[in-house]
């Protein structure tokens, strides 16, 4: 009879009753606060890690609660500025904070690693994250800068900045300015209203469903992905695409291709030239009678040979204020005309979308397809 059993040692059995007692579950805390709040305040959350997750509620009540870890948020502040910290008491494991405040509350976050969703605030959102999916609802001004993770960003009236390495990135609702710039991310844009949208991505399709607005100007760049653009049937545009080896096609839409942009930007430039060589021809004869006006009036007396070499050196010194001069205008020029590249085999396009007129909407990839229509039902080739 084997009695090794019967004489375990006490503090083994006590350490094992221990880890099986229903209380060693129950070191996770939870913390509740709650504060005063003026209207319009801002409350700035940060996090090491445990998801946040953000609601509005009652005015003028500010409610925290902390779950997890052996950490309770420590609130700070008064009126119209609060920080919540969740990462200087955590101890062990993640805290997830829940948080609820006024309509109209400035939201900042700061997190390490967790979940973050913001909901209903009709005021500014501001997100920097390392990782963790990000959703943000009913909000005015949006900004997010995060390493990985997921971003959806519905109904927000005032623009959104977003700035990615890893993560798809989902925007519907939105009015304002776009600009968002992603590694590798699959960006879709629905029902935007907007004047200016900058999309760049390094690696990832980009999918727009939106109309465009005849004053504005729209930029969608993806060096490894399709960019898909589906627009109302009436939709109108000046299409600029730029690919090294994809198609552009459409779905049902009229594309009716107009000289190369690379043509169409040589006679512009030689058209600037030509009035900057009748500008510059206008300002020397304007300089140079003014000159004369005041040489004539002038009581010194000077023989033909110095008076010859006064004016050759006025005439040189007028030339070099001049060129100075619409050298200034020329780079002003130059900043408000479009430039295509002609380099290697990538290839510049230039079509009319719909009726004549429209915004410009510039497209470029390097690899990918472009395709254009009202209907997503497949394509046809240009």
């Amino acid at each position: 009879m084997n009695r090794s059993v019967k004489y375990v040692p006490f503090t083994v059995g006590l350490a094992a009753a221990l880890l099986a007692a229903p209380w060693s579950v129950s070191a996770q805390s939870r913390s509740d606060t709650t504060l005063s709040i003026d209207a319009s305040a801002t409350v700035e959350i940060s996090s090491r890690g445990g998801d946040i997750r953000v609601r509005t509620g009652a005015d003028g009540r500010l409610a925290v609660r902390s779950d997890g870890g052996e950490a309770r948020s420590l609130v700070s502040g008064s009126g119209r500025a609060f920080r919540i910290d969740g990462s200087r008491d955590r101890l062990r494991g993640d805290v997830d904070l829940s948080v609820e405040l006024p309509r109209g509350t400035v939201v900042l976050i700061r997190s390490h690693s967790g979940d973050i969703s913001v909901a209903g605030t009709d005021a500014d959102v501001e997100v920097r994250s390392t990782s963790g999916d990000i959703a943000v609802t009913n909000a005015r001004q949006l900004r997010v800068a995060t390493v990985a993770g997921d971003i959806i960003a519905r109904t927000i009236s005032d623009g959104v900045r977003i700035s990615t390495t890893s993560g798809d990135i989902v925007l519907e609702n939105v009015t304002g300015d776009v600009d968002v710039a992603g590694t590798s991310s699959d960006i879709t844009l629905r029902d935007v209203t907007s004047r200016r949208v900058q999309i760049q991505v390094v690696s990832g399709d980009v999918r727009w469903t939106s109309g465009f607005d005849d004053s504005g100007r729209y930029e969608f760049n993806s060096h490894s992905g399709e960019v898909r653009l589906q627009v109302p049937a009436n939709a109108r545009a000046l299409l600029d695409v730029q690919s090294f080896s994809g198609e552009v096609s459409t779905t049902d839409l009229p594309l009716i291709l107009l000289p190369s942009p690379g043509a169409a930007q040589r006679d512009t430039t030689a058209a600037e030239q030509r009035e900057r060589d009748r500008e510059r021809s206008r300002l020397r004869d304007s300089v140079r009678r003014v000159l004369q006006d005041s040489m004539r009036r002038s009581d010194t007396s000077r023989n033909s040979r110095d008076s010859a070499s006064w004016e050759r050196n006025l005439e040189r010194s007028v030339s070099q204020l001049v060129e100075s001069v619409l050298s200034g205008v020329a780079e002003s020029l130059s900043s408000l005309s479009l430039s295509f590249s002609d380099a290697g085999n990538s290839r510049a396009r230039r079509f009319q979308l719909g009726a004549a007129g429209g915004p410009l909407v510039s497209v470029s990839t390097f690899s990918g397809n472009i395709v254009v229509g009202s209907a997503d039902t497949g394509s046809r080739r240009r």
